[in-house]
């Protein structure tokens, strides 16, 4: 996930490049501070916002994947979840998720 990083003075940004066809659309990339210096932290954040990014670029190309909406779906239930151990155990799930998309 740490491809999707950016340093910008002290904070991490997720950023995704669009692809070219798709450009006139969408932008040329996304860009989204994840709020924090931490590079764990900016990666757990990064990896929720390039999920939704990815869902995005699919649903233009006319495609629709699962695996990128429960990604998008496990990030509101992290931010939702009453304790650290739940939200951690999320965390992983949503990771495992992020990789996947990666190969996509």
């Amino acid at each position: 996930m740490a491809d999707y990083l950016e340093k910008r003075r002290q904070l991490y940004y997720a950023v995704l490049t669009v692809p070219k066809a798709l450009q006139p659309e969408l932008g040329l990339r996304f860009v989204k501070s994840t709020g924090t210096g931490d590079k764990r932290k900016a990666c757990t954040i990064a990896s929720q916002y390039v999920a939704g990014w990815k869902l995005l670029i699919e649903k233009a190309k006319g495609n629709d994947t699962g695996f990128l909406a429960e990604a998008i779906r496990l990030g509101e239930d992290i931010k939702k979840a009453q304790d650290a151990e739940h939200r951690k155990d999320l965390e992983v799930v949503l990771i495992d998720h992020a990789e996947r998309i990666e190969q996509y």
